[in-house]
């Protein structure tokens, strides 16, 4: 048997649907919100202390069903500001993505880009929630 090379990829992602309670854009962070009439509900996070959980997949507005990836590589993280590759990333006051600093929640890790990302540019996260010391 000869050797050969196999190349393969197997990205996971845990997506779920919430209503909305704020207009969202997509490849922002939500926070979550009080259930309404039984129903699972999330907004807009803009704060680095919000409780981020996921990050949006599509623009919606309020009142309206909308996927949040809260698990796996998300593909289309918007972002607030430059960041570095590996960094931790966190909400601003418009819910895009910004770097994480000692005390702030953050949703994940920047994971390597080309270019020179800024804000509004789509980047790949790989999404992690936490508190960083």
């Amino acid at each position: 048997m000869g050797a050969s090379n196999v190349n393969s990829t197997f990205v996971y992602q845990i997506i779920t649907k919430y209503k909305t309670l704020s207009d969202v854009s997509q490849g922002c962070c939500v926070k979550s919100e009080e259930s309404v009439d039984g129903e699972q509900c999330c907004s807009l996070a803009t704060s680095s202390t919000d409780a981020i959980f996921g990050i949006t997949l599509a623009d919606a507005t309020a009142g309206a069903w909308i996927e949040v990836q809260f698990g796996g590589v998300c593909f289309s993280a918007a972002l607030g500001s430059a960041i570095t590759a590996g960094c931790f990333l966190t909400a601003n006051a418009e819910g895009k993505l910004v770097p994480a600093i000692s005390g702030d929640r953050y949703i994940g890790l920047a994971l390597p880009y080309s270019g020179t990302p800024s804000d509004g540019s789509l980047i790949e996260v790989i999404i992690s929630q936490g508190l960083l010391p």
